[in-house]
């Protein structure tokens, strides 16, 4: 736990000093949002570990992530953009909603499907009867 712990830690100062908000979160509060994460996540299953579903090497067309969410289906839902925070003039939208999936059942993603393109910036998407709604 103290590894994670670690990590969390380290991850969290990257995530505040990345935002620009240094100033604003004190080292105690900080370490404070830490032990309550830490706590939710030993909460779900002591037996649980934190594993590496999918990532930018195995799928580089998710890069610059905005949205993740799991269906029913096990499967992961991916609102990404490369024109965050600004599509410029003259610039066309390749944004997507991208389903990653594991078909193998070893834990790891191994599919990858364009659910949607040419999106301008999703920054949000929900399921909902019976599809999904996706805000761009």
């Amino acid at each position: 736990m103290n590894e994670l712990y670690q990590d969390w830690s380290r991850l969290l100062a990257e995530i505040i000093s990345a935002e620009g908000r240094v100033d604003y979160v004190r080292l105690a509060e900080r370490r404070e949002i830490l032990d309550r994460v830490i706590d939710e996540f030993a909460a779900v299953s002591p037996e649980a570990t934190p594993d590496l579903f999918a990532s930018e090497e195995q799928f580089p067309e998710i890069a610059n992530p905005i949205q993740i969410r799991w269906d029913t289906r096990g499967r992961m839902w991916v609102s990404t953009s490369q024109a965050y925070p600004h599509l410029y003039p003259g610039q066309e939208p390749h944004d997507r909603l991208i389903i990653l999936e594991d078909t193998d059942n070893d834990g790891r993603a191994d599919k990858s499907t364009v659910w949607a393109e040419h999106l301008q910036i999703p920054l949000a998407f929900e399921f909902g009867d019976g599809g999904v709604y996706v805000s761009d």
